[in-house]
């Protein structure tokens, strides 16, 4: 599986945020990580998350406390 770095996100999450307008930035640095951590953890050299869809499906359950500053007129309400 190739696997996206974090700061490759940042350059994502920043390019969409100039487009579509919202705060840019990190709030949690240490929980983005983690995030991107969480989906390669390992139990006696096991994967915990064999596919790569159980894979995703932890990357986005970890990306729900927002690390990234998201901020926009919309969620603002």
């Amino acid at each position: 599986m190739i696997w996206t770095s974090v700061e490759q996100i940042i350059m994502i999450h920043s390019k969409i945020i100039a487009k579509t307008g919202g705060l840019d930035g990190i709030r949690d640095m240490n929980g983005l990580e983690s995030a991107f951590a969480a989906p390669m953890q390992t139990f006696d050299g096991i994967e915990l998350f064999k596919t790569d869809l159980e894979k995703i499906a932890r990357l986005m359950a970890s990306l729900q406390t927002t690390p990234l500053s998201m901020a926009t007129s919309v969620s603002a309400q």
